[in-house]
């Protein structure tokens, strides 16, 4: 007797990775255990602002580090240094 396998949607995957809580909320709503969008249901309401609330304070937490001006003036030199070079060697042959 074979186990029929489910196979997960890159889709699926990608909500799952985002948000494991979003994502078993997602597959009760669509399998018809849940219905999320009551919007007269204060208590659905809440906690839908509480998952916003969290996901924005989530992406502040793992924000990359902003390049500044002296970083960059560091980045364009040295390519200009790189090219000159590579320039140099190149015209010698």
């Amino acid at each position: 007797m074979s186990k029929k396998r489910k196979w997960y949607s890159a889709t699926e995957i990608g909500d799952f990775v985002y948000c494991q809580e979003q994502y078993r909320l997602k597959q009760l709503e669509q399998g018809g255990k849940i219905h999320v969008e009551d919007e007269e249901n204060v208590f659905i309401d809440a906690r839908l602002e509480d998952g916003r609330s969290y996901h924005k304070q989530y992406a502040q937490r793992f924000q990359p580090p902003q390049r500044t001006a002296s970083t960059n003036g560091c980045a364009v030199g040295c390519a200009i240094v790189f090219i000159l070079l590579a320039v140099s060697n190149s015209s010698r042959f």
